[in-house]
């Protein structure tokens, strides 16, 4: 019976402990790798909603400038492929593992790099958004 009260106690606790591990991570100096790695996971991630936001406010805008759509896509698609070059070429590495290179710190370092890039093209359409094509 005493077993079956400990129970009780004990599992909600335990279970309570699982959900806090489950939560967002703590940004921050005192932060560990782990959650350094998802914060930087997470602040890409909003990065990226942000320019695709951005590249569909400029496709609706544009809708009627065929043209301008179809330069549009040509460009993003050209940064798409730049973005990648540029992240390839910032964490080049000879080694099996681009981590034996640059360690456990490397999903934050190119995940950062990554949404600083972004955040760079978000500006770039919302400039056009701002100023209209050719400004």
């Amino acid at each position: 019976m005493i077993k079956h009260i400990v129970l009780l106690i004990v599992l909600p606790v335990l279970f309570q402990s699982v959900s806090w591990a489950d939560s967002s991570p703590v940004c921050g100096a005192r932060s560990n790798q782990v959650a350094l790695n998802a914060c930087a996971d997470a602040e890409l991630a909003k990065a990226d909603k942000a320019l695709d936001l951005a590249y569909r406010s400029v496709v609706t805008r544009m809708a009627d400038d065929p043209l301008f759509l179809k330069n549009l896509g040509a460009a993003q698609a050209a940064w798409l492929a730049f973005r990648d070059a540029e992240l390839k070429a910032r964490f080049s590495c000879s080694e099996e593992s681009v981590q034996q290179c640059w360690g456990s710190m490397y999903p934050m370092l190119w995940s950062a790099r990554k949404a600083e890039l972004t955040k760079e093209r978000t500006r770039q359409l919302r400039q056009i958004l701002k100023d209209g094509p050719g400004q």
